[in-house]
């Protein structure tokens, strides 16, 4: 009797599936890098210093314009407003750090007015934003 062997076929990976999941990656992928945002910022022209320090991320930024208005997460407000909107963030947390950015043209009662307004509900730690500056002699 003559029995007609089965040719073994090599094992082949299953690829359909694979090629599923790259095109939902290739999608997603295109998808998303189109809502790349641009950060919007004021005008505020820094001052100098060469000792300054990055500070932690665990912060609010306020920005003080050269007009002297006080800008809290993109928003102008006055330092009434201001204590409202900080008071719930610096309430329970008061190792947060507020950092301000004033333009170096900004009015002084400006910046003593936002950090008033810090202090008042609870803030403590205050830094004054610079740009650093690498020292002449180096």
């Amino acid at each position: 009797m003559y029995f007609q062997r089965m040719r073994r076929r090599s094992p082949a990976p299953q690829i359909v599936s694979m090629i599923d999941v790259m095109f939902f990656l290739v999608a997603f992928f295109l998808v998303f890098t189109t809502f790349k945002t641009e950060t919007v910022g004021l005008n505020i022209e820094l001052p100098r210093a060469v000792t300054g320090v990055k500070q932690a991320t665990s912060s609010v930024v306020l920005s003080i314009t050269e007009g002297g208005t006080i800008y809290y997460e993109g928003r102008a407000v006055t330092p009434a407003e201001l204590r409202t909107l900080l008071r719930p963030k610096l309430k329970g947390h008061p190792e947060v750090v507020v950092i301000i950015k004033a333009d170096e043209r900004a009015q002084y009662k400006s910046l003593v007015a936002a950090m008033d307004s810090v202090r008042a509900v609870g803030g403590y730690r205050i830094a004054l934003a610079v740009q650093r500056e690498v020292p002449s002699g180096q």
